[in-house]
């Protein structure tokens, strides 16, 4: 693929979840960037990937449980997050950014987010049936990963 010198082609197979940040001048300010979400939808609609998430300076973070781990999965329409360790400090902690969903291949009428103890949330959202892709923005509710949720997307 041509790719001009200033970008970098990103290859991602169907079937999978990447989280991404907004990179910035250095790691420390990179890290306060809300996490985005990058959905590719296999054929059936459905997806997986996790994160692990340290402190970025610590050493023995594994062993001494200062660690976030998230997996993410899509199915049904329904992209849930499920946290097995979650032994951030607060001051490490990651907001939900932008997720984009590719391969949708119906219209959306509405994208919904759940949270447990919380009222469900419409989030706005834009679908383009060119590109098969669903963008929604969740950095404005502050919801910090640690907390498991489920995001629906209702078709037409």
């Amino acid at each position: 693929m041509d790719t001009p010198l200033t970008k970098i082609n990103l290859h991602v197979r169907a079937g999978h979840i990447l989280p991404w940040q907004k990179p910035e001048n250095n790691t420390h300010y990179s890290r306060l960037n809300p996490l985005g979400l990058i959905v590719a939808l296999n054929d059936e609609g459905v997806a997986y990937g996790s994160l692990f998430w340290d402190d970025g300076e610590g050493i023995n973070t594994v062993q001494n449980g200062r660690y976030l781990l998230t997996t993410f999965s899509v199915f049904d329409r329904n992209l849930t997050s499920e946290v097995s360790v979650n032994g951030l400090a607060e001051a490490d902690r990651l907001t939900l950014g932008v997720v984009r969903v590719w391969g949708v291949t119906e219209e959306v009428s509405q994208v919904t987010m759940k949270v447990a103890g919380k009222t469900d949330t419409t989030l706005d959202y834009h679908y383009n049936p060119e590109i098969q892709e669903l963008q929604f923005d969740a950095t404005s509710l502050s919801h910090t990963i640690e907390k498991s949720f489920t995001i629906i997307w209702t078709k037409t």
